[in-house]
């Protein structure tokens, strides 16, 4: 998909108008000329993701309470804010506690990319749908561009014919009068 109209950020430029191709999820090419496409951005800023190397918590949630989902509210929370990677920090605590903090962790990131191959594979799954139905499409629009060649070609010779007749009973009209 095209996003444009964008204030982008380029690390050898600065910010420059532009925008970029996102494809599978991910920046696939940065432009920085004038393009139409499908997302206007209406000169919006656009740089890169945050990583935040080291965070506590954040909406409410401490990573050392060692809860799934508070870690879920800290990555939605860190994501709204810009941040694409984080680094969950614990702090000095006794190891039962800290055992459970990293488990928790472990176990969302198991279940996030769990979560991500399932949505490749039903992003893979729509995309091979779509290419076949456009396959599909093709076909059908062949068949019915041959089939009115066909009957282009019936037409001309039928209206070949018709003349051919036209002018033979003309002939024969001038021979009887």
């Amino acid at each position: 998909m095209r996003y444009y109209n964008a204030t982008v950020f380029l690390p050898e430029k600065g910010f420059v108008r532009g925008g970029f191709d996102v494809e599978e999820g991910r920046f696939a090419a940065v432009f920085t000329d004038e393009r139409e496409g499908e997302v206007d951005l209406c000169g919006a800023c656009v740089l890169p993701g945050l990583v935040d190397v080291h965070t506590h918590g954040a909406a409410g949630s401490d990573f050392s309470d060692g809860d799934t989902e508070g870690l879920r509210r800290m990555a939605a929370h860190l994501a709204r804010c810009g941040v694409t990677s984080f680094a969950p920090t614990s702090m000095t605590l006794p190891y039962e506690t800290l055992g459970r903090a990293f488990a928790a962790a472990a176990e969302l990131a198991a279940k996030q990319k769990a979560e991500e191959e399932a949505a490749e594979k039903k992003a893979k799954e729509e995309a091979e749908k779509a290419a076949a139905k456009a396959k599909e499409e093709a076909a059908k629009a062949k068949q019915q561009s041959a089939k009115a060649k066909e009957e282009a070609a019936k037409k001309k010779e039928a209206d070949k014919k018709a003349q051919e007749q036209a002018a033979k009973e003309s002939r024969i009209n001038k021979f009887i009068s």
